[in-house]
């Protein structure tokens, strides 16, 4: 691609064309590039780097079909090699923070949807096929880097568009797919290195591998803010600002069929204060919505920074604090503990680390790396370093 980019990755479409004809609409195949044409994105010798560099990648996940065993501990990659010879696709989940190319184009159309990216990769043998018939409750793009795989694609559920938190409008559909509730396959694609693929939400599709050629593709989700979304949190917004939208609905309302006039009434008057206030309400559910899903992971951290003295200095009294962009979680595994950033990213230690970890999860606000609990003061000092050196924490 010319530059990490949308309008790269669409091209020779224009933006414009995609969003007016095919966004929410109706599958868009983009064919007959160069086969290098993702080369400065990802390539198949960046599988391997995921998997081989200093620790273990977290997130690979083996399915063929309904089958998806679980890997061994501690984690082996002859063990994924054995079972992607065996005919198991070898998904690598959450890329965005972990592979600098590929969050630097994740950002990049972040930053012109204004909404949550993904981006996973999948790497299927040949003769083979990873997912049953499925949709997913966001658009997926869908980037062919290496070897071949046809698609099939069956057209949009009914009702269309499905949502996340509404598995009900298609169950059948979604987790365990019956055969007689398929729509009909409308269209049969084989996706060359180079070629794109965009599926709108709610589109049943499943694809594999011929006999010639595995193949890897990665897969970009744009999850969305819908306007009933938005206008969710509108009403939130005006139900914190509003006592009237706090008060609670009798319970004798309720149960007699004499209180639906009352019901009625209220809920009219308070759907007039809502449109009355909506302006100013709806303006703060867009900003809210554009400041959550501009808390993107961040780039990987610089390690060139280390030996061209740019990077923080660091010391017992620095200052550190958690960033305000990431949530933060406490994770335990296999005698190890640790803290998981919404970034994707994870800072894993001894599970002697576990209350130490919990102190800078717990701790409200900035501290010194001098007042981290339980370490000597050089072990304090090598920890802090870490943590802001891989971008966990920062210094104020």
């Amino acid at each position: 691609m010319k530059d990490l980019s949308l309008a790269s990755l669409l091209a020779p479409v224009e933006v414009a064309t995609f969003l007016e004809e095919y966004w929410e609409k109706k599958p868009l195949v983009v064919s007959g590039r160069d086969s290098h044409y993702y080369d400065n994105l990802f390539s198949i010798q960046d599988v391997g780097r995921l998997l081989f560099r200093g620790r273990p990648y977290e997130d690979v996940t083996l399915v063929k079909k309904q089958d998806r065993p679980k890997l061994s501990q501690p984690f082996d990659v002859m063990e994924v090699q054995r079972y992607f010879h065996a005919g198991y696709t070898v998904a690598l989940n959450h890329l965005y923070g972990r592979h600098e190319a590929l969050s630097i184009f994740c950002r990049s159309l972040g930053d012109f949807f204004t909404y949550g990216i993904g981006a996973n990769m999948y790497l299927t043998p040949r003769n083979s096929q990873g997912f049953r018939p499925h949709y997913d409750y966001h658009d997926v793009l869908a980037l062919q880097i290496w070897g071949t795989k046809k698609w099939y694609l069956y057209g949009l559920v009914t009702p269309p568009l499905p949502a996340d938190g509404y598995p009900d409008l298609a169950p059948d559909l979604y987790a365990q797919p019956k055969p007689d509730r398929l729509p009909e396959v409308q269209q049969e694609i084989w996706l060359k290195p180079g070629d794109l693929l965009y599926l709108p939400r709610g589109v049943v599709h499943e694809a594999s591998t011929g006999p010639d050629a595995h193949s890897l593709h990665l897969t970009i989700g744009v999850y969305n803010v819908t306007w009933g979304h938005l206008l969710v949190e509108a009403l939130e917004v005006l139900t914190r600002r509003n006592v009237d939208f706090r008060r609670s609905v009798l319970p004798s309302l309720l149960e007699n069929e004499g209180g639906r006039s009352a019901i009625k009434a209220q809920a009219a008057a308070l759907v007039k204060t809502f449109l009355e206030q909506l302006g100013p309400s709806l303006e703060e559910a867009r900003q809210l919505n554009v400041t959550n899903f501009r808390k993107r992971p961040s780039l990987l951290p610089d390690y060139g920074s280390l030996f061209e003295g740019s990077a923080p200095v660091v010391e017992l009294d620095t200052i550190i604090r958690k960033r305000d962009d990431i949530a933060y979680k406490l994770v335990e595994t296999d005698g190890q503990a640790g803290i998981f950033l919404s970034s994707g990213h994870q800072v894993m230690g001894p599970a002697r680390l576990k209350p130490v970890f919990q102190y800078i999860l717990a701790v409200q606000g900035a501290f010194a790396i001098r007042q981290i609990p339980y370490l000597s003061d050089q072990a304090k000092l090598t920890l802090g370093r870490r943590l802001v050196f891989e971008n966990a924490l920062v210094p104020v």
